[in-house]
């Protein structure tokens, strides 16, 4: 029997939630925009972990999260170079809110740092509370190989577990 985690990716189209998950299993680049959910599995450091990859694109993920998705961790994305990205995580989560998995562990990717044009500081301080994430990573994914990439889900993961003590749940 082994354990595992379920992890939602979240944040809106072009912030490099596909990119993170395909880095991290060293797969290639995608084909372009994620238009349905794609559910990834990998092992990380003994722990199964299956990703759900939502689309970023609200219309298209508007009719996948009236599906009943229980997570037990979420990643959400954003892009420094966009502050719209920022200014959308309340819709993200107000549709984990719909979705019951608010309380769930965040993290939260700011991604595209290489080409920052907005200070994450300043706009995660702005954050509701409610939202805060339990870490922040700053990263540039294209500058990233593989083993950096699973090495950053590794950490999520084990602060996860860490946190909230997840339970082993059966596969």
């Amino acid at each position: 029997m082994s354990s595992f985690v379920r992890i939602a990716l979240l944040g809106d189209g072009g912030v490099g939630k596909t990119t993170f998950i395909r880095r991290a299993m060293g797969l290639g680049e995608s084909d372009g925009a994620t238009t349905k959910l794609e559910v990834y599995r990998l092992n990380v450091d003994g722990t199964d972990v299956v990703v759900y990859d939502f689309p970023g694109q609200k219309e298209l993920f508007e009719s996948i999260s009236k599906l009943n998705f229980d997570v037990d961790v979420i990643i959400m994305f954003a892009d420094a170079s966009d502050m719209a990205t920022f200014s959308n995580l309340t819709y993200w989560y107000s549709k984990m809110i719909d979705m019951g998995i608010s309380h769930k562990p965040k993290f939260l990717v700011v991604n595209k740092m290489d080409i920052e044009l907005v200070d994450p500081d300043i706009v995660i301080s702005t954050l509701p509370t409610i939202m805060d994430p339990i870490a922040v990573f700053r990263t540039s994914l294209i500058n990233m190989d593989q083993r950096e990439v699973a090495n950053l889900l590794g950490e999520i993961v084990r602060m996860a577990n860490k946190y909230s003590n997840l339970v082993a749940k059966p596969y």
